[in-house]
This record gives C-alpha cells, sequence and structure tokens, in this order.
C-alpha cells in the first residue's frame, strides 16, 4: 500500500507541473463516475488511504483511494458555479443534459446515469447541485 501512494504522490507532483496548462481536475472512480474540479488554486491532501480535494472556494471533497480508477488534468471539466455532486449522500434523481441542452432523461443516481448514458459530457443536475460528468 505504502508503494502505490508513494507513485500516486510521485504522478501528483510530475503534473502539477503541466497543471498549469489546464482549467480541470479530474478524478475518475473505479464505477466510471467522474468529479472535476477546477484547478487553479487547488489543493490537494494525500493521508493515509485517501486524497481530499480542497478547492478555493467551497468545501473539500475526500476520496478513498481504492475506489478511484485515475485522476488527470484536462482543459474541458466544468463550468463556472457548477459544483461536485455527491451521489451517496441520498440524493435523488438526477437529470442528465447533454451538452446542446437536450433532456437525456432522469435517474435515480449519477452513477447509474454514467452507466446508462453513451460516452461524452453530460450536466447532471441534482437537488441543489449540478456538476458536469465525463462518460467514458
Amino acid at each position: 500500500m505504502r508503494k502505490k501512494g508513494l507513485i500516486l504522490l510521485l504522478i501528483m507532483i510530475a503534473t502539477t507541473v503541466k497543471a498549469g496548462d489546464y482549467d480541470y481536475l479530474i478524478i475518475e472512480k473505479n464505477g466510471g463516475e467522474t468529479t472535476a474540479f477546477v484547478s487553479d488554486g487547488l489543493t490537494l491532501t494525500y493521508s493515509s488511504s485517501t486524497l481530499t480535494v480542497q478547492p478555493t472556494s467551497g468545501s473539500a471533497t475526500t476520496f478513498d483511494l481504492t475506489t478511484l480508477s485515475k485522476m488527470y488534468f484536462s482543459s474541458t471539466g466544468s463550468a463556472t458555479g457548477i459544483e461536485t455532486l455527491d451521489a451517496t449522500t441520498g440524493q435523488s434523481s438526477v437529470e442528465a443534459f447533454d451538452m446542446g441542452g437536450r433532456s437525456c432523461g432522469s435517474f435515480p443516481s449519477v452513477s447509474y446515469a454514467v452507466k446508462q448514458l453513451p460516452k461524452g459530457i453530460y450536466l447532471m443536475k441534482g437537488q441543489k447541485k449540478t456538476v458536469k460528468v465525463i462518460v467514458q
């Protein structure tokens, strides 16, 4: 486990050098659910088996490293004012929209929507938050 943590830390340090060219940090879980963060002023903290992501504004999000499949920087990922949507906190259904603004349907959770939708970029609107999700 220590070796994986050290490798992850080295990857984060190496990608930080190139992060200035990209606007978003994308974190993808094993189930395909993605979360996008604006990379400007973002603080990443690794502790034991968790990764904490602290944006300059808003609350921190913690991820269990065993649930993550990949993390990368991208020039697309989220629009201004869109925050993360946590589908595991009892969030009721979400509605998915394609980038043209057309409704793609309602789903019981973000993770379920990710499994049902074809590859592409979608806005997932919950009761209180909206997030841009990349389905790969």
